[in-house]
């Protein structure tokens, strides 16, 4: 009996996964660019007793960086 014929494209748990980390990256990538916009336009947001605002938000969109560069 034949083998089927495979796909000339075959998806691998890798590439979903790499898929899904680029969706959830550009989700992050629009908060981030949200997250700078109130930075710039409106009142301090406070994330963390103890933690300037600057230094969280630093930290969180240096994150979404690091992320990025991952996949």
């Amino acid at each position: 009996m034949k083998k089927p014929l495979r796909a000339a494209f075959a998806p691998t748990r890798e590439l979903y996964a790499c898929t899904a980390s680029l969706i959830n990256d550009s989700v992050a990538q629009d908060l981030a660019a949200w997250v700078r916009h109130q930075r710039a336009t409106g009142p301090e947001l406070d994330f963390a007793v103890g933690m300037s605002t600057d230094r969280v938000v630093d930290e969180f969109l240096a994150g979404i960086e690091r992320a990025a560069a991952d996949c």
